[in-house]
């Protein structure tokens, strides 16, 4: 009979060889791969901390045409990141994943 430790091992070896996770890895790496969606990706989160520190500043400081034009750029990044096959393909696999594992 097989100890805990063993089932485990067993069960995670079952687990890396399930589709959905063969399918993320595969996502996954499209995803790494792709430079031109990190860019977009990279200048989203750089435009978003732009916002957020307009944000902290005091109300009479903040700058309305600085905010709307950040929050234009942000607009366009995500729809074009949301566009990308890739990111839509490893998000729809990170969800297939989190199913998965609450199955488990």
């Amino acid at each position: 009979m097989k100890d805990v430790m063993e089932l485990a091992k067993d069960l995670g070896e079952g687990i890396r060889k399930d589709p959905v996770l063969l399918a993320y890895d595969e996502a996954k790496a499209a995803f790494d791969a792709d430079t031109e969606l990190s860019a977009q990706m990279t200048e989203y989160n750089a435009q978003r901390t732009c916002l957020t520190e307009e944000f902290n500043k005091d109300l009479d400081e903040q700058d309305k045409a600085v905010i709307e034009q950040l929050r234009g750029r942000m607009d366009a990044l995500a729809a074009e990141i949301n566009r990308n096959g890739n990111y839509t393909r490893y998000a729809s696999a990170q969800k297939a994943v989190s199913e998965l594992m609450q199955r488990i």
